[in-house]
């Protein structure tokens, strides 16, 4: 395939940052975005930030309004990890964290241009003299425009793009699809153990129904009949994970997980993303996670409530994190969802400092409604076979994505041809 040589400047009408001017949160207005609000696909909109008409058209003058076919780019921490093509113009303004590079459609395919800062040689350059900072890297645009790029023709750019963008597409679709499923399982769980709607033994909604409620003076509210409240301390036991030196080598590897990886997703961690690392199993092997147990963040997202299906026999957890265990085997998701609907809440947090911790304490001290064995092993009859489709698709997307990281530097460079 013949490539021929281009700087990056000189494939783009415009190379730029987003705003350093940081306006103040409005009620109403337009959306604003940094690069914690970038994913593989696009802006996530849960937690973006309005701002002002006044604050967005001076952002705008300014040209920290993407257009159509912008490539934006993460410019922070993450750099080069996220980026996408802008597949419209919205009235969207983003921050300095993201940069903005407008192609020349002549030369360059937008989409072939997200796929390429995506390869190793490109990100190869950002190691070498594109970055500055060391608490907070950041790619500097000045130098980073002078990088050297080999492009195919635009249409075999677009041939390309076609490929990764087929099997991008499916990713997408599975995850969405997972995020239906993970609704579709929360919705059950607040329709039994919030309304307590859970089916009567005539398989009618059992409050709804006229079920008998009794009041509960530790919660100040009425609850089934027979069913308990207890505090978690009396039905769990809590620890913390490991602390340990990256530079202290030990006899066996494992897995670990970390803040991030909890971050990174939902509902199940992903054991495929865990850091590997080697400590001296005398210490290490205390810190392995069991299949009946439950994670919390205790910084970072705090509160944060993951579990691990199956789980792997090395894998341990980090000091950020409280594992949750030794409970009744058939409570783990009942639990889970109690816990995962205090996330982010002054519930699950202590106060006195800038970045709030969960404690062994504080979750220790959560009272939580126990339902009837009998009612927990109908529910976890119902949400078995979603949970099982949902790591069904998981594997998929990993599976994709593996592919997809393969092919990229290989159609990238030429190595496999598109016809």
């Amino acid at each position: 395939m013949e490539m021929k040589k281009y700087k990056l400047e000189d494939i783009c009408l415009k190379i730029t940052d987003g705003s350093h001017f940081s306006p103040k949160p409005a009620e109403h207005g337009y959306p604003m975005f940094s690069v914690k609000d970038m994913g593989e696909f696009g802006f996530s909109y849960s937690d973006a930030k309005l701002i002002s008409k006044e604050d967005f058209e001076k952002m705008k003058s300014s040209g920290c309004v993407p257009q159509k076919n912008d490539v934006l780019v993460a410019k922070d921490g993450s750099y080069l990890k996220e980026s996408f093509v802008c597949t419209e113009g919205k009235d969207e303004a983003i921050l300095s964290s993201i940069a903005i590079f407008r192609p020349n459609t002549t030369i360059v395919d937008p989409y072939f241009l997200a796929y390429l800062f995506k390869t190793p040689s490109v990100y190869k350059y950002v190691k070498n003299g594109c970055v500055s900072g060391t608490a907070l890297p950041r790619i500097v645009l000045k130098a980073f425009k002078q990088i050297e790029l080999y492009l195919p023709q635009v249409e075999k750019q677009k041939k390309i793009s076609s490929v990764l963008l087929t099997i991008d597409a499916k990713i997408a679709l599975n995850r969405r699809m997972n995020t239906k499923l993970e609704q579709m399982a929360k919705r059950l769980y607040e329709h039994w153990f919030v309304q307590f709607d859970f089916p009567n033994a005539d398989g009618k909604p059992y409050k709804a129904s006229g079920g008998k409620m009794v009041w509960n003076e530790v919660l100040k509210r009425k609850i089934p009949e027979v069913w308990e409240v207890k505090r978690l301390e009396d039905v769990c036991n809590f620890r913390n994970g490991i602390n340990y030196d990256k530079n202290v080598f030990g006899d066996k590897n494992y897995k670990i997980v970390n803040v991030r990886n909890i971050t990174a997703t939902t509902f199940f961690l992903n054991q495929n993303d865990f850091d590997e690392i080697c400590l001296q199993s005398k210490i290490a092997d205390n810190y392995l996670i069991p299949e009946i147990s439950i994670l919390i963040a205790r910084s970072g997202s705090p509160g944060a409530t993951r579990v691990i299906m199956n789980v792997k026999n090395n894998v341990i957890f980090c000091g950020f994190i409280i594992c949750m265990e030794k409970f009744t085997p058939k409570y783990k998701f009942y639990f889970t969802y109690f816990l995962k609907k205090l996330e982010n809440t002054s519930a699950t947090k202590t106060g006195g400092s800038i970045l709030q911790n969960v404690s062994q304490d504080t979750l220790k001290r959560l009272s939580v409604i126990l339902p009837s064995e009998e009612i927990v092993d109908v529910f976890n009859e119902k949400i078995l076979p979603i949970f099982n489709y949902q790591l069904t698709i998981q594997k998929e997307i990993q599976k994709l994505t593996n592919l997809r990281d393969r092919l990229l530097p290989l159609l990238m460079n030429g190595q496999v041809e598109v016809e």
